[in-house]
């Protein structure tokens, strides 16, 4: 190595309230272009893209069998067990959109 040359390693500082004043100075050109990226999104969502449609359906199964005889009527473990996983069955009808539907159009209320 001669003399002439030094090994020297260049360090940049970076000032954060610089960055900051710079980006606010040109805050107008983020939202112009956050403005037309939104646009330019949704236009091609609403023309562009076909509509894709889903459907769900919801069986419900009933065990009708109840014992009915002289004794009267007995429950077994289980039809208890049944009648409780039926619970959650019943509440996912109720909560279903059809049914919410249904009760909103027949109490005339507003969503």
């Amino acid at each position: 190595m001669d003399k002439n040359e030094t090994n020297f390693e260049e360090y940049y500082t970076v000032d954060v309230l610089h960055l900051i004043k710079s980006l606010w100075k040109r805050a107008w050109v983020i939202a112009l272009c956050t403005i037309l990226a939104a646009a330019v999104g949704f236009s091609i969502a609403a023309f562009v893209i076909a509509p894709t449609y889903s459907s769900t359906v919801k069986l419900y199964v009933n065990n009708g069998n109840s014992s009915t005889g002289s004794t009267g009527n007995t429950i077994s473990s289980s039809q208890i067990s049944a009648a409780q996983s039926l619970v959650e069955t019943y509440g996912e009808i109720l909560n279903s959109r059809t049914t919410l539907e249904m009760v909103i159009e027949q109490a005339d209320f507003s969503y």
